[in-house]
């Protein structure tokens, strides 16, 4: 009789053991996947910010070449050109564009003011999608790292290492 209750007493040592060690190492499988996660999410990040950022260049620089602007103005007409496109103004956003063309003396006629209108509103819907995908992203980021016990374990990692505006932070 002793000897069936030192075997079972092993027995249940052993599986005590065993779950523990499981125990153990699903929770490292799962903090790498939580760690590779947040690393994806600050990649897209990163890659959506320079996407907003390269598409807003490429509208300015469409609309500039289609305003046959002179070198001296490129720097004023492509900061106000962002800023229109930027500000999401609805309808009538893109009437400043043509004032800054007008007081600069470049000739617009209703041909080039219809294509430049509309290819300032179609710089604005892209923007605002490049935006909105940036914006969803962080949320996703931000929300990951409110949520326990992801957010002890991602800082554990030394995450976030970029910074994206959560939690009242800098952006």
């Amino acid at each position: 009789m002793k000897q069936n209750q030192k075997g079972s007493a092993a027995i249940i040592a052993l599986a005590l053991v065993g779950s523990i060690i499981l125990a153990a190492v699903l929770g490292v499988i799962w903090a790498i996947g939580l760690k590779n996660e947040f690393v994806r999410l600050e990649s897209d990040i990163i890659f959506s910010d320079q996407g907003r950022k390269t598409n807003l260049t490429q509208y300015t620089l469409r609309i500039m070449e289609m305003s046959k602007v002179s070198k001296m103005q490129n720097e004023h007409l492509k900061s106000n050109i962002e800023a229109q496109i930027k500000a999401r103004y609805g309808q009538d956003g893109s009437k400043g564009v043509f004032q800054v063309l007008n007081e600069n003396n470049i000739a617009v006629s209703p041909e080039l003011y219809s294509s430049l209108d509309k290819e300032i509103k179609g710089g604005r819907k892209d923007y605002e999608q490049k935006e909105n995908r940036l914006d969803e992203s962080k949320r996703i980021a931000c929300n990951r790292l409110k949520t326990s016990p992801g957010d002890i374990v991602l800082r554990a990692f030394g995450y976030p290492t970029i910074h994206f505006g959560c939690n009242g932070g800098e952006d």
